[in-house]
């Protein structure tokens, strides 16, 4: 006699910052390279932001907790109740930061994040050594760029594109190779994170000069099941 196994249905992929399960398409009626809408219907975050919360999920409150953090651009994916304090730079506001000349001491944050905001800057070289500057020898710098999903390298552009929100450039995979000379004194991991809800996918890298605090922060992601490799 046959035996048939009994079809379960699948739970709905839910929305990483707020749990919702309904999806929408994004900005410009954009769907995902699945065809899937990107968009939470619910809080709004895109595929970007649910990503770099899987990363905040996985990292512990002795981490973070203590952490004075800077954060240029107000990102969602950022848990920022769970840091110590966390400043947010806005471009063109009141407590808007140059990111290639920042008017702050050397060692001021314990924690840098950047999301999707390099590619803004037309010298992401110095951009780097501003933000190596200005954080402390424990402590981390956290990126996302554009991109490093789609492309092995980093295409240049003469002009700030008007037509991609005024990115000077597309990133791809190589970034830490890109930035290697700036980067020398650093260990990276990139951190390969699965977004559900379109079944696509994205790096977030993290930057710091204490190999110590590279470990803490890798063996956490790798405990919580994320593809966490050296990059730096």
């Amino acid at each position: 006699m046959a035996i048939t196994a009994a079809i379960q249905p699948q739970p709905k992929a839910q929305c990483t910052l707020c749990g919702a399960a309904w999806f929408i398409p994004g900005p410009l009626g954009r769907s995902a390279a699945s065809g899937l809408p990107p968009k939470c219907a619910a809080c709004s975050s895109l595929e970007r932001h649910r990503v770099v919360r899987q990363v905040y999920e996985a990292i512990p409150d002795c981490i973070l907790g203590n952490a004075r953090a800077l954060q240029f651009s107000d990102d969602p994916a950022t848990p920022k109740d769970r840091f110590r304090s966390v400043e947010v730079s806005l471009f063109g506001r009141a407590n808007s930061l140059d990111m290639t000349a920042i008017d702050r001491g050397d060692a001021s944050y314990d924690w840098i994040i950047a999301n999707h905001v390099l590619e803004h800057v037309h010298d992401d070289y110095l951009a780097i050594r501003e933000l190596l500057r200005i954080v402390t020898d424990e402590g981390v710098i956290q990126l996302t760029v554009p991109t490093p999903s789609t492309a092995l390298e980093t295409w240049q552009l003469a002009e700030p594109d008007p037509d991609s929100f005024d990115h000077w450039r597309g990133y791809g995979s190589d970034l830490p190779l890109r930035l290697a000379g700036e980067l020398k004194a650093c260990t990276g991991l990139q951190v390969v994170c699965r977004d559900e809800p379109t079944q696509g996918w994205d790096v977030v890298y993290l930057f710091t000069k204490s190999r110590q605090t590279m470990l803490g922060v890798g063996n956490a992601l790798l405990k919580a099941g994320l593809p966490t490799l050296r990059c730096a």
